[in-house]
């Protein structure tokens, strides 16, 4: 009842005050420059206590700490007890200033409440962001014992923490396994399907199998609990070291780019459903021959998709150049 009263007290509050520009409503002023009150003057007094009491009624039954309730009933109080005490002496002019400090009084408390809370999530999120970066391989070089190849990799979310990932692990002593992968949103949800997902394509990569077999258990396991209706772009490699045959299967994500010739060009391999979006998805193996100093660059689309103060895209083409 509070709720729909206030907003029409209000209506009619501003017409009173908006006719009392024109004609005198609530006071009239004398040829002297005194103010007298009208007869509808009692009427508004009515209406400041009917509405005060209707507002300190939805602040006390608001769910908010005791301490925002007792900063908004400043707003009230405080210039009801000036009116009572001073108001007809000094006039209501003063009326402002007492206004002014309840505001104050209120933004103090409320702004500090929401500051502890902010502080407490900032630090929650400043450990999710350590725990995320813990889980990705990050000691370079990463295999000083294998000459035979080198890789290195990167990630910078776009908020504390990300639903993007890379690993990459020895399968066993001539296989290389490489993952790299984007979880649809961001925040604390993308981050925790990130570890999951993570965790289920290294587990299923151990357990051997080509790249479209690993990605296909994979997908079905996180199909049945994902309750959420998240899913996750992979790319997922294997390189045989000894030989340099390259076996990857992508599960929707971005096209990787290869340098055989002496250029970097799109290699536009063969694409299934992202993980998590169709549980009989099926996924398709493509292999790559790789020799002495060839090397391939996987990605997630922030690098594509990064944009500029005009809000233009960095873009593939550009991607290339830089390569």
């Amino acid at each position: 009842i509070s709720e729909k009263l206030i907003p029409i007290l209000l209506v009619v509050q501003t017409i009173v005050l908006l006719a009392n520009i024109i004609t005198p409503v609530t006071f009239t002023v004398t040829a002297e420059g005194m103010y007298e009150e009208t007869a509808i003057d009692l009427i508004e007094e009515g209406f400041l206590a009917v509405t005060s009491v209707l507002t300190a009624i939805m602040i006390l039954k608001s769910h908010n700490p005791f301490s925002q309730k007792a900063a908004a009933l400043t707003f009230i109080v405080l210039p009801l007890i000036e009116f009572v005490l001073i108001g007809g002496s000094f006039g209501e002019a003063s009326q402002y200033g007492i206004v002014l400090m309840s505001l104050i009084i209120m933004y103090c408390v409320i702004f500090n409440a929401k500051s502890r809370k902010l502080a407490s999530t900032e630090t929650e999120l400043n450990m999710a962001t350590e725990i995320q970066t813990g889980m990705l391989p990050s000691i370079f070089p990463a295999f000083p014992e294998r000459p035979e190849f080198d890789i290195h990799a990167s990630m910078d979310p776009a908020k504390e923490v990300g639903g993007d990932f890379y690993d990459f692990f020895m399968i066993d002593d001539d296989h290389l396994g490489m993952v790299i992968a984007d979880v649809s949103g961001k925040g604390v949800p993308a981050a925790l399907f990130m570890m999951s997902s993570k965790i289920l394509i290294n587990d299923h990569a151990l357990m051997g199998g080509s790249p479209a077999e690993i990605l296909e258990r994979g997908n079905k396991q996180i199909c049945a609990n994902n309750d959420a209706h998240m899913f996750v772009t992979v790319w997922l490699g294997i390189l045989e070291i000894s030989t340099g045959k390259l076996t990857t299967a992508s599960a929707g994500h971005e096209y990787p780019i290869i340098n055989t010739t002496g250029k970097y060009v799109l290699l536009k391999d063969k694409h299934g459903l992202a993980i998590g979006a169709f549980e009989m998805s099926k996924y398709k193996n493509t292999e790559l021959q790789l020799k002495k100093g060839d090397s391939i660059f996987v990605y997630t689309d922030g690098v594509a998709e990064a944009t500029d103060a005009n809000n233009q895209l960095f873009g593939t083409d550009r991607t290339l150049e830089a390569l």
